[in-house]
């Protein structure tokens, strides 16, 4: 067999070279790809709000260095003590990671409330936060950086499940249920 010029042995490798250094940067783009989709911040999203004895409220929610972040607020403006001197209740990080992450967020909430919420997994269509009362979910909002899931919230009485003994004994650990009441387990957001 003949030997090849070297003109045509640089030639080949050359490209082999430009083949072999186009696959590392793929390696890497991909890689840097799935850092940021992992790590990615968005904005605040409005997921639901309303009213609770005259005072309004919004459920917000953002992804903050690939952890979902929810947060109750108030109208800008308006005046409520419990929102003026501490805040409502935010929470990033819905797990059982760390000694302070759970799966659910709450605390004191507008007009002297308690407020309950979190994300459940796509199958999780209510959940069960007493023994008697069951709260229908609903889909995270598409397009805005937010991860396929659910969210539940529930605004009481501070003196709730005694002010609505029909409701039952609060649960302890709400428990998320799929479409036809069957236990479904929490997701990490």
């Amino acid at each position: 067999m003949a030997e090849q010029p070297a003109s045509v042995r640089r030639s080949w490798i050359r490209r082999a070279v430009l083949l072999g250094s186009l696959a590392a940067l793929g390696f890497v783009v991909v890689v840097l790809v799935g850092w940021v989709r992992d790590h990615r911040n968005t904005g605040w999203v409005t997921l639901t709000g309303g009213t609770y004895n005259g005072v309004g409220w919004k459920l917000q929610a953002s992804m903050t260095n690939g952890k979902l972040c929810m947060q109750l607020t108030g109208p800008a403006g308006q005046s409520d003590p419990a929102n003026s001197a501490a805040g409502y209740p935010g929470q990033c990080q819905f797990d059982r990671s760390c000694q302070l992450c759970s799966y659910t967020g709450g605390g004191m909430g507008p007009a002297d409330s308690q407020v309950a919420y979190g994300p459940l997994p796509v199958n999780a269509t209510q959940i069960r936060i007493a023994t008697h009362k069951v709260l229908r979910s609903s889909p995270f909002p598409g397009g805005h950086g937010l991860p396929k899931g659910r969210y539940w919230i529930d605004i009481h009485s501070a003196t709730w499940p005694a002010s609505s003994p029909a409701d039952g004994t609060r649960l302890a650990t709400p428990q998320p249920l799929d479409a036809q009441g069957h236990p479904v387990k929490f997701k990490n957001f």
